[in-house]
């Protein structure tokens, strides 16, 4: 059966009610697949429009043969070999599988706009551990290698921070970073690096990628640095910090795995200008009224555009997902197949359906954003700096928003932390002076301005100046919903390889071939495909 889903060409009956249907249908959680030696892979997909993609049913049955390759092609040594001893596949599937990962473009330049209420510096609580254990070497003088994926101008922002700290600190540490060209690379590396036995001090990687190699033993906890009473952070700095900024780089244990290196948001880009000359006062605040501007905004444009840009990003779905209520993970593993998840497939597809949603033939539609061929743009708040470029070149003077997407006021905290890995205890304090340094407020306020990352501390706000905050009120209200109401997105080893399945379910879920039967059986499928994928990373 042909499912038409532009608005006025709809003609498939009763699928409207099927919809209805499946948040209705009840929600059953498998049970989790019991062997170890699954294989999965993850694409983050730099271009996301280009390849045709794989069934969902078809990867499921791919996977059980040993065969899973989420929709798009990659290197071949992305893949998990099923043939390697447990002890090495483990490392294979959270190293190579997890690590591939594109980095997000460096944020160079931030254009003025309308100001915005005043940006509070009170952290929305204090980081509380217990005190530390460990007596704490003074650093000593020697080389730290430090593998990073930071690329363009962002990895040049980095590295001069990081020749600032050789040149300054008295220890006579000198740390030396090496560019990887992107997280796959990262990984890569770092395998060969493990097959070697000798990897670097510190890296920059992703929560999920650091909680795997903890499990391997590769990575140091911090806390002892943390609260050392000499080299460690003063109780003021601790209570300074924005707890939900920080959260991401937890273990489950409770145990620091690193300091943020770029956290980011998962929030939307919204056009005030645009909705209050439709006749909206005020951004949605629910699903029903991001789908009344959405569809407002496609029926003024009358030529298949306007509402919302369609984004499958793990990013952006799970995004959708936590603004409807559903938890997504919990400690034992994923919850995916719930009433709240259907509500959100629900609610999606309808504005495919309806032609309140279109997908652009980039995969960064900052152009047809400035050209109002959308009201609501996916994005990361680091991606503000290259919208507001955009909108300057365009000539167009409109006011845009970041705002939460509508629901559950929850806001998705992304992006990868700085961490020292496994080395005698003389290194790893070496290397702990350098993540104290790249803390120091100063240093932050500096790397903030060049990347538009967020802010991770009071301190860190306020070294920016109210002068710097109030004449980048986007970067502002992005800041503003991380710290009220910032979550993590997975940490679990396996959420590369979940990542890479949840883009492939909504991607069929909004895509021209959908059934009505194909409907109903793909949020199971989700949850199933997550929880064996769970499993085989040993968690």
């Amino acid at each position: 059966m042909e499912v038409l889903f532009v608005k006025d060409q709809f003609a498939v009956q009763g699928f409207d009610h099927l919809l209805d249907q499946l948040v209705r249908v009840p929600a059953v959680r498998q049970a989790p697949f019991d062997s170890r030696q699954g294989d999965g892979d993850e694409d983050q997909r730099e271009d996301q429009w280009d390849d045709p993609r794989p069934r969902f049913d078809e990867g499921v049955e791919r996977l059980h043969s040993g065969d899973y390759t989420p929709a798009r092609p990659r290197p071949p040594s992305c893949l998990y070999n099923r043939g390697v001893p447990r002890a090495v596949s483990f490392l294979l599937i959270v190293i190579l599988v997890a690590g591939c990962a594109a980095p997000q473009p460096a944020a160079t330049r931030t254009a003025a706009s309308p100001a915005s209420p005043t940006l509070a510096v009170v952290p929305t609580q204090a980081i509380e551990e217990a005190a530390p254990t460990v007596a704490i070497p003074d650093p000593v003088a020697g080389e730290a290698a430090l593998w990073h994926a930071f690329t363009g101008e962002t990895a040049e922002a980095f590295e001069a921070i990081v020749a600032d700290f050789n040149a300054s600190n008295p220890y006579g540490v000198v740390v030396v970073a090496e560019r990887h060209n992107n997280y796959f690379q990262l990984a890569q590396d770092m395998n060969a690096a493990l097959t070697d036995g000798v990897w670097p001090g510190l890296i920059v990687a992703h929560p999920y990628q650091l909680a795997g190699w903890q499990a391997a033993g590769l990575v140091a906890p911090i806390d002892h640095f943390i609260h050392d009473p000499a080299y460690g952070l003063s109780e003021v700095d601790r209570t300074n910090l924005f707890t939900s900024l920080w959260t991401p780089d937890y273990e489950p244990g409770g145990e620091h795995l690193g300091v943020p290196a770029l956290r980011t948001a998962q929030v939307l880009f919204y056009n005030a200008t645009w909705a209050a000359e439709l006749g909206f006062a005020a951004a949605p605040a629910t699903p029903e009224e991001f789908q009344q501007q959405a569809c407002a905004a496609a029926d003024a444009n009358g030529d298949a555009t306007g509402g919302w840009f369609i984004d499958i990003d793990a990013s952006t779905t799970f995004a959708w997902l936590r603004a409807f209520g559903a938890p997504g993970a919990e400690a034992d593993g994923y919850v995916l197949d719930t009433q709240e998840t259907r509500a959100a497939a629900a609610f999606l597809r309808r504005l495919v359906e309806t032609g309140c949603a279109w997908r652009p033939a980039t995969r960064y539609p900052d152009a047809e954003f400035s050209a109002r061929q959308g009201l609501f743009y996916s994005a990361r708040a680091s991606a503000i700096p290259f919208l507001n470029a955009a909108l300057q070149a365009a000539g167009n003077e409109d006011e845009w928003q970041v705002i939460a997407y509508p629901g559950a006021p929850v806001v998705s905290v992304t992006g990868p932390a700085l961490s020292i890995l496994d080395a005698p205890l003389e290194a790893q304090s070496s290397a702990w002076a350098f993540l104290h340094f790249f803390l120091q407020p100063e240093q932050q306020a500096r790397w903030v301005r060049a990347t538009g990352a967020l802010s991770v501390s009071a301190d860190v706000t306020a070294a920016l100046g109210p002068g710097w905050v109030a004449a980048n009120p986007q970067w502002q209200a992005a800041q503003g919903l991380a710290q009220e109401s910032g979550q993590p997105e997975p940490t679990r080893p396996s959420w590369g390889v979940v990542r890479g399945v949840l883009m492939d379910a909504f991607e069929e879920l909004l895509g021209p071939s959908l059934t009505q039967a194909r409907l109903l059986s793909l949020m199971p499928e989700l949850q199933a495909t997550a929880d064996e994928v769970d499993a085989a990373s040993g968690r």
